[in-house]
């Protein structure tokens, strides 16, 4: 439409007639949507949906200069115009409203996520994604002077084209936060999956699977120059022979041995990897990895039921062959081994990545991206019946594909966590 002077909508919703608070000054929701992604006009220079939540109309705290979450979606990888320099997706959470804590000068949640590896045009440089957790807002010791999980996930691995030098996976675990003791300068679990050993091209020099744990945030000893572990396997040998029944290595890592307290009945680090998901035979019904990490050692405190800390990725994603009928990726992360309160019923973080967005292929019925927190881990309060926060993205609406019957982008947020009046029903 020729009246569109930049393509957007803009929708406020001034919510200060919830009124439950006369303070409020400015409470308002504000969304705005930039339609450019439509691309019906040249002069779109960036197409994007951004999603403001002013969130500072909760107001409990006079302190707040800044509550708010800010969703920024940048679609311009949509690509339908060769300017597009950079497709990402960027979700940036900023729990600095929780703002329990004064010392909190940077709480936030960062979830960035690449699509450029989607590669489409020959432009794309490199294909990523990227998702970052700062749990520096956690905050329960100033000394945190970055308390971050990062986890990064090169899937260049693709190798659809030529250009790509490397192919790896990468999952990156700051320990860090943790924190128990003040000589942790850099306490880190790294896990490394070079998957150029799919080697579908011959220009792969190196097929190799690496696992380094780096045990320096143990540190009871002064002599550890590196306290780290480093596990090397080259699993390019693998599956040039049809008697391979069930493909699976397992690292089982007993740390017992370190035995700092005798309480530790079963403390021990379980690598399990199925490499069935080599899947150049018919047979292969499922193909994934599954990396369990069981933190049970921790152990600081007798009432750990249940530390852990799980790792799944079903690559059936790659789906060559037509049986896959769900290609996803699935990250569990159990905080419950924190523990610091014995009102922890089930603390967890779960990140699903369903990657049917791909779409590759036609039997993809629905391709969608589900990010799920469950915030219940905070338990700063008992009423606590359910804390969550759940984000859930329909990509359908990149609609490369005619059989997408719907387009849309779901954000769902529970706000029943914060709770802190009986009256509200549903938040």
């Amino acid at each position: 439409m020729s009246q569109y002077l930049a393509g957007c909508h803009n929708i406020r919703l001034d919510v200060s007639f919830f009124g439950w608070m006369s303070q409020f000054s400015a409470g308002c929701l504000i969304f705005r949507l930039d339609v450019s992604l439509f691309g019906w006009m040249s002069h779109f220079s960036a197409g994007c949906l951004i999603f403001r939540l002013d969130v500072s109309i909760f107001g409990w705290m006079s302190h707040f200069s800044a509550g708010c979450l800010n969703i920024r979606l940048d679609v311009s990888f949509f690509g339908w115009m060769s300017h597009f320099s950079a497709g990402c997706l960027i979700f940036r959470l900023d729990v600095s409203i929780f703002g329990w804590m004064s010392h909190f000068s940077a709480g936030c949640l960062i979830i960035r996520l690449d699509v450029s590896f989607f590669g489409w045009m020959s432009h794309f440089s490199a294909g990523c994604l990227n998702i970052r957790l700062d749990v520096s807002f956690f905050g329960w010791m100033s000394q945190y002077s970055a308390g971050c999980l990062i986890f990064w996930l090169d899937n260049s691995f693709f190798g659809w084209m030529s250009h790509f030098s490397a192919g790896c996976l990468n999952i990156r675990l700051d320990v860090s936060f943790f924190g128990w003791m003040s000589h942790f300068s850099a306490g880190c679990i790294i896990f490394r999956l070079d998957v150029s050993y799919f080697g579908w091209m011959s220009h792969f020099s190196a097929g190799c699977l690496i696992f380094r744990l780096d045990v320096s945030f143990f540190g009871w000893m002064s002599q550890y120059s590196a306290g780290c572990h480093n596990i090397r396997l080259d699993v390019s040998f693998f599956g040039w022979m049809s008697q391979y029944s069930a493909g699976c290595l397992i690292f089982r890592l007993d740390v017992s041995l370190f035995g700092w307290m005798s309480h530790i009945s079963a403390g021990c680090l379980i690598f399990r990897l199925d490499v069935s998901f080599f899947g150049w035979m018919s047979q292969y019904s499922a193909g994934c990895h599954n990396i369990r990490l069981d933190v049970s050692f921790f152990g600081w405190m007798s009432h750990f039921s249940a530390g852990c800390l799980t790792f799944r990725l079903d690559v059936s994603i790659f789906g060559w062959m037509s049986q896959y009928s769900a290609g996803c990726l699935i990250f569990r992360l159990d905080v419950s081994f924190f523990g610091w309160m014995s009102h922890f019923s089930a603390g967890c973080l779960n990140i699903r990545l369903d990657v049917t967005i791909f779409g590759w292929m036609s039997h993809f019925s629905a391709g969608c991206l589900i990010f799920r927190l469950d915030v219940s881990f905070f338990g700063w309060m008992s009423h606590f019946s359910c804390g969550c926060l759940n984000i859930r993205l329909d990509v359908t609406i990149f609609g490369w594909m005619s059989h997408f019957s719907a387009g849309c982008l779901n954000i769902w947020l529970d706000v029943s966590i914060f709770g802190w009046m009986s009256h509200f029903l549903a938040g």
